[in-house]
């Protein structure tokens, strides 16, 4: 299984982490696309999986729709635009109350205890 189109696999990131010249020479190649400006043909496709929201339910309406990317193209927008991006909305409070995931002392969880706490009191 893997976890790209192209068949490459997050393993195989996650070894070359462990030798830093490979991981500096992954990171060059990995930038290379956006120096040149040009985008590689793998990057241009993408699986989409449809999974279902409720098990063995097979209505069109409650199943989900998950895009995959390669794996490369993936995390090297994770680095230049979401962290960015998160990081200019902490700096600037730009970013909701009610916004709870990846963000400094909020939890994920923290939504689901309010919401129940407040069917508790209602």
């Amino acid at each position: 299984m893997s976890s790209s189109f192209s068949g490459r696999h997050m393993g195989h990131y996650n070894a070359i982490l462990e030798n830093d010249q490979v991981a500096q020479l992954h990171a060059r190649m990995m930038s290379i696309p956006y120096i040149a400006g040009f985008a590689p043909d793998r990057w241009h496709n993408i699986v989409d999986v449809m999974l279902e929201k409720d098990p063995g339910s097979h209505r069109i309406h409650r199943l989900r729709i998950v895009a995959l990317l390669e794996s490369d193209f993936n995390q090297s927008q994770r680095i230049l635009i979401a962290r960015s991006l998160s990081h200019h909305l902490e700096d600037h409070n730009m970013a909701p109350d009610m916004q709870y995931g990846s963000r400094p002392s909020k939890l994920c969880l923290s939504p689901v205890i309010n919401k129940t706490l407040n069917y508790d009191i209602i």
